[in-house]
């Protein structure tokens, strides 16, 4: 027989029990409400399965989620700052032209102010 949880503890260290996980027909899912979902099932409050199906969630979405938690903190549960977290070679993984033409940007731009992206290796400052 499997114990039943009654609460898990929050990012914010607050209880969360059922009643305080966000609506199931939440459409707008802000930083807050991300990581209650993540923590309820870190605590086994919910299980994965169930949170994807209440919040009809992608499972590779939550897993997102969660990876950026570890990775990240809270901070990286934004969506309008994926850029600060990730790669630009992740961002555009799935269009080559796009990946070629800011290649060819930053190259540009290295070239005109004339900054050095790699320093040769005889050139390394010698430590007093």
């Amino acid at each position: 027989m499997r114990l039943k949880i009654r609460y898990v503890l929050g990012h914010d260290g607050r209880r969360l029990t059922l009643a305080d996980l966000p609506s199931p027909q939440t459409k707008r899912w802000v930083i807050r409400r991300k990581a209650e979902v993540v923590a309820a099932v870190r605590g086994g409050l919910l299980s994965m399965e169930d949170a994807c199906s209440r919040y009809a969630l992608n499972p590779e979405e939550f897993q997102s989620w969660q990876r950026c938690v570890d990775k990240y903190g809270l901070a990286g549960l934004r969506t309008t700052r994926l850029q600060f977290y990730r790669a630009p070679s992740m961002l555009f993984r799935r269009h080559p032209l796009i990946d070629e033409y800011y290649a060819q940007w930053v190259c540009g731009l290295t070239e005109q102010t004339g900054a050095v992206r790699h320093r040769p290796a005889g050139d390394r400052i010698a430590k007093k």
